[in-house]
Order: C-alpha cells, then structure tokens, then sequence
C-alpha cells in the first residue's frame, strides 16, 4: 500500500517505542513527559501500572509531530485527551453513522476501539495493512516472563495483528477476535499536515530524558 511521507512518519514513530517497557525512564517519559520533567517521577510509575494505551499513542504522536505541550495527567482523560486533539486537527472520523460505509484506516491512522464483553476500550496505531487484517502497535500490553530478566505482567508496547470484520446489524467494523467496535479513526495524515513534524522533541535520550 502507497503511504504519503507523513504516514510513514507516523509509522516510523510507532516503530520506533516497540519493546519500551515499564519502568524504564524512556516509557515513563513517553507515557507521561510533564511528571518526568517536572520530578514527578512516582506518579508516572504509578501510571504505569495501569493500562497506558491512550497515553502511549499521544506519546507515538509526540515523537513524530509537533504536538502542544502535554500538562500534568489528569486521570482518565488519556483517551479523550487524544480524540479532543484529533477533533482538533479536523482527523476525528466517527464510525457510528449506520449505512455510511466505515472508514477502512491506512498505516498512520490511530483507532479507537469500544468495550465488548470482557474487553476494555483500546486506542493503538496502524503500521501495515493486508486486506482486513491490520497490524497495528499497541500500548496497554502486558510483558509475558518469556524474556530473560523482564519480569511477567509489566506495561510494555508491542505489535499485534487484528482481523476487521463489517457487523451486519451495525455497519460498524468490529474486531474479530473481540468483537470491540472501531469507533473512531484518526487521519494520520490531517494530523501530520495540522501538527506538522516534530523538530524539537527526541526520546528515549541517555537516561530516558527527553528534549
């Protein structure tokens, strides 16, 4: 699939925090920059321990774009934090019009997923796309003890692949694994062309430091 420069950026960014794991200062700086800069660092490793997807995709946007700066996290804002900046940037494309063909998302577009059953709303990008089956790089998982000295159950950013399925009765997309309905797709590239590209920011710096 043909990207524009500023969706592969966007992939490239979410390339780049693959593997970062809680608490690692790189994490923590990209899940919360203000506390880590402002010596906060405990509220930060308290975060940490809870599901950090919303704030990991704001973080993935931060590394390739020229976001405003983040203020201090005001709890369970992560997820409305980064829709209010893509409604903003004119990049929010609501899924719930029932007849109104949904939205495929590109590499470069953020998803944000509803509740289904057992599964808890989710926000993630997109880095490749083969037919509905869509790889995607994700915050809020858990590390597994399968890698020596990495403890199980740590907040960690991985890749994954999810297959999207149109449900007959909603027109909505859905997760097929889940069933979680695709709500809203961010437009990787209005955000790129709004933001425009980061010239200043870089993570993951020595310590974990960021500038």
């Amino acid at each position: 699939m043909d990207i524009t420069p500023q969706q592969q950026a966007l992939v490239q960014a979410a390339i780049s925090v693959e593997g970062w794991t809680a608490p690692e200062p790189r994490y923590l700086t990209l899940i919360m920059p203000w506390e880590m800069a402002n010596n906060a660092v405990q509220s930060a490793e308290q975060m940490a321990l809870q599901s950090d997807c919303g704030l990991v995709l704001h973080g993935i946007y931060e590394v390739a774009l020229n976001m405003p700066a983040r203020l201090r996290y005001v709890v369970e804002h992560a997820i409305s934090d980064v829709l209010a900046l893509a409604k903003q940037a004119d990049a929010y494309i609501a899924q719930t019009v029932y007849g109104i063909a949904p939205t495929m998302p590109v590499p470069g577009d953020g998803l944000y997923f509803g509740a289904a059953g057992n599964s808890s709303q989710h926000m993630t990008m997109v880095i490749a796309v083969d037919g509905n089956t869509f790889t995607t790089m994700d915050g809020g998982e858990r590390t597994n003890g399968s890698t020596p000295g990495v403890p199980a159950g740590l907040e960690t950013i991985t890749r994954n692949k999810r297959v999207l399925v149109r449900n007959s009765v909603t027109g909505l997309l859905h997760e097929q694994a889940t069933g979680r309905p695709l709500l809203v797709v961010i437009d990787g590239q209005k955000m790129a062309d709004y933001f425009g590209p980061n010239t200043g920011v870089e993570y993951g710096v020595g310590d974990g430091s960021y500038r």
